[in-house]
């Protein structure tokens, strides 16, 4: 016979272990599900916030401001404190929406695409609401409730009204969300930093390639360049050369086993498709290879230091760079350019980075308008002295690596985020409210 007893301090409820002191309400009873519009002066300002206006954490990133009359009909109405959530698919999954505060007289509008909660504040805490609406269980449960045709689907308000939550006393609720709300502050810190690093490291590499760091004097420092020259790349130093990247690699490409040999395939050796190639280094990749596939096909074996770039895709795919890590095969979609003797592989692949835009426009004119290995080969490159070359690649790797410890800290202090969500929104861990809660 199964024990089914809760264990002391909790209760059994309909959505599972909850604390004693805790109850079981849905949405509707805590919050009115897409209010009425509110009366204001035709030349009333209010904040717009269209889909893109919010993103994908729950976060405003945009908005313009608007007079009452042009937005008042055909647009959904909102005000400070309320929560909105997107209800049309991919938004919805996506995470898109907001709790949002600070609007024009208090008074917003907006996409139709939204549902609006206005919490019933003798009843719960609008951030907590927000932090309840924005967790896997909700999205996912919501998701199979969708209605509607295919690209088209949505939420149902119904669905929102009818969804049960764990409800702990109010000044819980306060400090909860305070605490959740503190790790987002930390999320945001850590953003600030990457963005901050990502204009550094674009400002160097402007000022890399184009006017080094110089030469060396008898002591190993680095004495700035003073004389320059002109060249189709623009202002570089005196015995820079300015080359297509045909005379400074070899580039060639891969190729795809048959799928309907099934030894051709889940091997050893990596095979890099367009979708793994994306400012960073390949260590390892989706679909690995056999000997006997790549013998059989067109995929060939690319050294470690080989620069893969997308040659196909929609969007921001094409011309996109990475570096092999590991030795490794590609499908064909992929362009790999192994610098010959005198080029160093990680000053090839940053120049290529810092170009991307520029070579993602280089493609033929067809439909889709891919890059080819003619293309590639006449990308022009300024080419610096060997040593100089290194010099370049460390400095600007070490923002790199900046950028990296920033991209962890960020992925940790998310799964910080949801695992602490998940024990704080079923009671799994209890806080004590503090006196500015109650």
């Amino acid at each position: 016979m199964i024990n089914d007893k809760a264990p002391d301090g909790y209760k059994q409820s309909s959505i599972g272990l909850i604390p004693n002191d805790w109850k079981t309400q849905t949405l509707g009873e805590l919050a009115t599900i897409n209010p009425s519009k509110p009366q204001l002066g035709d030349n009333e300002a209010v904040t717009f916030l269209g889909m893109a206006d919010v993103s994908e954490d729950g976060k405003v990133i945009g908005g313009v401001t608007k007079l009452y009359s042009e937005v008042s009909s055909g647009f959904t109405s909102f005000a400070d404190n309320d929560v909105l959530v997107a209800k049309i698919t991919p938004c919805f999954e996506n995470g898109k929406g907001a709790h949002v505060s600070e609007l024009e007289n208090g008074t917003g509008f907006g996409s139709t695409e939204f549902h609006v909660l206005r919490v019933k504040p003798d009843s719960a805490d609008a951030s907590f609401v927000y932090r309840t609406v924005y967790t896997e269980p909700f999205r996912a449960l919501g998701e199979r409730n969708m209605v509607g045709s295919a690209g088209q689907r949505r939420v149902p308000a119904d669905f929102i009204r009818s969804y049960v939550i764990a409800v702990p006393p109010l000044p819980e609720q306060k400090k909860i969300a305070r605490i959740l709300s503190s790790v987002d502050s930390k999320l945001a810190l850590i953003d600030q930093q990457i963005t901050t690093t990502q204009t550094l490291k674009k400002g160097l590499m402007q000022k890399l390639f184009t006017q080094g760091v110089g030469t060396q004097d008898a002591d190993g420092r680095w004495q700035l360049h003073t004389e320059f020259q002109e060249t189709e790349l623009g202002r570089i130093p005196v015995g820079w050369k300015c080359l297509p990247l045909s005379k400074v690699a070899r580039i060639s490409s891969g190729g795809t086993p048959a799928r309907s040999e099934p030894s051709y395939w889940n091997g050893e050796i990596p095979w890099v498709t367009t979708g793994e190639i994306f400012f960073n280094t390949i260590f390892k990749t989706k679909e690995n290879i056999t000997v006997s596939g790549q013998e059989n096909s067109s995929a060939k074996l690319f050294p470690v230091g080989t620069v893969l770039m997308a040659m196909y895709g929609q969007g921001k795919t094409r011309g996109q760079v990475a570096k092999l890590g590991v030795e490794a095969t590609t499908n064909q979609a992929c362009a790999a350019i192994m610098p010959h003797k005198g080029c160093d592989s990680n000053y090839l692949y940053l120049y290529l980075e810092m170009t991307y835009q520029k070579n993602r426009q280089s493609g033929n004119e067809g439909s889709q308008k891919n890059l080819n290995a003619a293309i590639i080969k006449s990308f022009m490159i300024p080419l610096a002295p060997f040593n100089e070359q290194k010099e370049i690649a460390r400095i600007l790797t070490t923002v790199d690596r900046k950028l990296e410890h920033l991209q962890t800290q960020k992925t940790q202090t998310q799964q910080l985020k949801k695992g602490l969500m998940q024990k704080l929104l079923t009671g799994q861990i209890r806080v004590q409210p503090d006196p500015q809660d109650t």
